[in-house]
């Protein structure tokens, strides 16, 4: 448990500050020099603890009688031990604030400051724990409730299908019974969809063999209709296919016997028919084999025309492609002179160039003597140079030089 605990300064008269009996607290600890000022810092701190010891056992006399039950503690005690433990937290953290500043100046103290403070702290960290077991005691007791309110409501929720995870603890009472009423609401109407869908499917089963003879079946919800009005519909219906099954095999009878009559004048007719084709069939035969003989001569008399024309028009085509070929191995032949004449134009142009530039080259470039080598080796000088590059030109091959920057 945290409080944001308000502290306020405690004042209390100089001569009982000195006096305060220390019990249970070595005051050889602390250097002779400071023990007045330690005095004064944090007797006043026990001085006010004390005036609440009283209440203190007064509180725990009452929690005594629930200590070892499950009974809940009296509002009113456990606001009353509550009130207690803030109203002495104070003087603990007051003490705790009173270390920390002294033992900011005072260094040569700290070992009595934190000795004390912890002997003071201690004593009340003790009653604190005292206290707030009441407190303590209220909250397991609250939690174990919660917990068996959670665990009978979730029972309750079960048995009318609800499974989720929910916190049921929390709850007021109300709130879990319209809940519960929901639930009992929708098992309801799920309990009464299945009784339906059952009937339903039964039904249908029922009406299998029935169904066309029932005006607008698809249109109705078997379901929905009482069993008096199932009952007559069905009857009806059984009533309904009776009487046109009934229909239907006079009508079929009366048929049959039309159909016999058909077949009769059908027979009939066919044999006329047979004749009348048989004597047609002959002709047919005659006359065709009389067309098939000249279509025999005319085909052959055709394919002979037909082969001559095809000779005719066979050498005709040879003859232009052979012509043809001509044309484009004399188009080709030019195509290769053309080409062959370019090359060498281009090749004797670049011939041009390069000999253009070499005797450009020449010009700029310096000749150098056997002479004046020789001449330059006497003096005991050197001639760097750089070569350019080697030509020939008419047969002379020359090398061309530049003077060199070393």
């Amino acid at each position: 448990m945290s409080e944001n605990i308000e502290t306020t300064e405690v004042v209390t008269g100089e001569l009982t500050v000195m006096n305060y009996e220390l019990t249970g607290f070595d005051e050889s600890s602390v250097p002779t020099n400071r023990r007045a000022e330690l005095r004064e810092t944090f007797v006043p701190m026990l001085q006010g603890f004390d005036t609440h010891k009283e209440n203190k056992d007064i509180i725990l006399n009452e929690f005594a009688d629930f200590r070892d039950t499950e009974n809940l503690v009296p509002p009113e005690l456990e606001a009353k031990a509550k009130r207690h433990r803030l109203d002495i937290a104070k003087f603990r953290t007051a003490t705790e604030k009173a270390r920390k500043k002294m033992n900011e100046d005072i260094n040569l103290a700290k070992a009595g400051n934190d000795g004390l403070a912890k002997y003071i702290k201690s004593m009340i960290e003790s009653e604190e724990k005292d206290i707030g077991a009441i407190e303590d005691h209220n909250e397991s007791i609250r939690l174990k409730q919660a917990q068996a309110l959670q665990v009978e409501r979730s029972a309750i929720a079960l048995g009318y299908g609800f499974d989720e995870v929910m916190d049921f603890s929390v709850m007021a009472q109300t709130i879990f019974d319209n809940f519960i009423e929901g639930l009992k609401s929708k098992k309801l109407a799920e309990e009464e969809a299945n009784r339906k869908q059952d009937l339903r499917v039964s039904r249908q089963t029922e009406c299998l063999n029935i169904s066309e003879y029932i005006a607008n079946y698809d249109a109705i919800d078997l379901a929905e209709l009482s069993e008096d009005a199932y009952k007559s519909m069905v009857e009806i219906s059984k009533q309904t296919k009776i009487d046109l099954e009934e229909i239907s095999r006079l009508k079929k009878e009366e048929a049959e016997k039309e159909q016999q009559r058909i077949r009769d004048e059908n027979a009939k007719l066919l044999k006329e028919k047979e004749e009348s084709e048989a004597k047609a069939k002959a002709e047919k035969e005659a006359r065709e084999a009389r067309e098939l003989a000249e279509k025999l001569r005319q085909d052959k008399a055709n394919q002979l025309a037909k082969e001559q024309r095809e000779e005719a028009e066979k050498q005709v085509r040879e003859a232009k492609e052979a012509e043809e070929l001509k044309v484009k191995e004399a188009e080709l032949a030019n195509k290769l002179a053309e080409e062959a004449k370019l090359k060498l134009k281009q090749a004797e142009d670049a011939e041009a160039e390069r000999i253009k530039s070499i005797k450009a080259l020449a010009k700029s470039s310096k000749e150098i003597t056997a002479e004046s080598i020789a001449k330059t080796i006497a003096e005991g000088k050197t001639i760097f140079v750089q070569v350019i590059s080697i030509e020939e030109i008419d047969g002379q091959a020359g090398i061309f030089i530049k003077q060199s920057e070393k």
